[in-house]
C-alpha cells in the first residue's frame, strides 16, 4: 500500500510530466494540502523529492518553480539518449526473449490505436524505449533512461506540432523496424535504426520548439 507521500509523488509528477501543471508555473504547498486533504509534511516531502528528480526548483520565500525546458535541455537530454539507446538496442538483439518481443510489439500497436489520448500515446512510446533498454540486460541503464524520456516527453503536451509526430506512421515504422532488427538478432541494424530514430525525434522537437 502506498504512503501518502508516494501517492502524492505519483499524482503531482504525472501532472508535471503531462503539463497539466505547465513548465514555468509557480506552485506552493498549500495548493496541494487543500486539494488532497493532507498535512504539509507529505506535500513538503513530495516537493523535496520532485526537486531532487529535477522537476521543481526552489524559489526562496515564493514556492517552487516547475522547471522549464529550453533548447539546451532538449539537446542535452537527447544527446544522452543518443549515447545510451543505440548501444542498448544492439545489446537487446543478442538473445531477446520471444515473450519480450511480443510484449514490445503489443506496446507499439497500443500506441497507435485509434481514439486513445495523447497521454496514453506518449506513455506507450516511453514504454517502448524503456522496454528495449531493459531487454539489453542493463537494468541500471534502463532506470537512467526513464526520467530522461519523461523529461523530454513533456514537450508533446506544450508544443502542438509534436502531438502529430507521436502518432505518425513514421513513428510506428521506426519502432517496428528497431524491434524487427532486435528479433532478427541484428545488433548493428538495431543500433543504426535506433540512432536514426532518435536523431529524427530530436530534429522534430527542435523544429517544433
Amino acid at each position: 500500500m502506498q504512503s501518502r507521500t508516494e501517492s502524492l509523488l505519483v499524482a503531482i509528477r504525472d501532472r508535471i510530466r503531462t503539463a497539466q501543471i505547465p513548465p514555468g508555473e509557480v506552485i506552493a504547498e498549500n495548493q496541494f494540502t487543500e486539494e488532497f486533504g493532507v498535512s504539509r509534511t507529505p506535500v513538503r516531502e513530495t516537493f523535496r523529492l520532485l526537486t531532487t528528480e529535477g522537476w521543481l526548483q526552489v524559489l526562496p520565500r515564493k514556492g517552487y518553480l516547475v522547471r522549464p525546458l529550453n533548447l539546451t535541455d532538449i539537446r542535452e537530454v537527447m544527446d544522452m539518449r543518443i549515447i545510451l539507446e543505440p548501444e542498448l538496442a544492439a545489446r537487446a538483439a543478442i538473445a531477446p526473449a520471444r515473450e519480450a518481443i511480443s510484449e514490445i510489439s503489443e506496446i507499439i500497436a497500443k500506441q497507435h490505436e485509434p481514439g486513445i489520448s495523447l497521454a496514453e500515446q506518449v506513455e506507450f512510446a516511453a514504454e517502448f524505449h524503456v522496454k528495449v533498454a531493459t531487454l539489453s540486460g542493463n537494468h541500471r541503464a534502463a532506470s537512467t533512461l526513464r526520467p530522461l524520456v519523461d523529461e523530454i516527453n513533456r514537450l508533446h503536451f506544450v508544443l502542438p506540432g509534436l502531438s502529430a509526430h507521436i502518432s505518425s506512421p513514421t513513428e510506428r515504422e521506426a519502432h517496428e523496424s528497431i524491434l524487427d532488427a532486435i528479433a532478427r538478432h541484428d545488433g548493428e541494424a538495431a543500433r543504426a535504426l535506433q540512432l536514426q530514430h532518435l536523431e529524427e525525434s530530436q530534429s522534430a522537437m527542435l523544429q517544433a520548439f
